[in-house]
């Protein structure tokens, strides 16, 4: 008899569809006005941040009057739709004195 080596592996046996998956599965998202309002209002303002360094005024203040109607006792808040007034290509001094309040 002919030495034939050893016997190959046995098939691992077939994954069944409905076994769980070792992976764990991530959380879902969670939809932006699902969140509380503190973290809406961190992300309005970094999303205002980024737009008014991108030189986006208007979009930044879009950004940053959502969060102060989340947040209107925030005073950096208004003070930055103060700096989108003041900052576009025709400043507007009397709204962003507006922004600042008394």
């Amino acid at each position: 008899a002919a030495e034939h080596g050893p016997a190959p592996p046995a098939a691992a046996p077939a994954a069944r569809l409905d076994a769980p998956s070792p992976i764990p599965r991530p959380a879902p998202p969670v939809a932006f006005d699902d969140r509380p309002a503190a973290e809406r209002v961190a992300i309005l303002r970094q999303c205002g941040r980024d737009a008014y360094r991108r030189g986006d005024l208007s979009g930044a203040e879009v950004f940053f009057s959502r969060a102060v109607a989340l947040a209107p006792d925030d005073p950096d808040l208004h003070a930055n739709l103060g700096a989108c007034a003041l900052g576009g290509a025709v400043p507007r001094p009397n709204l962003a004195l507006q922004r600042l309040g008394p």
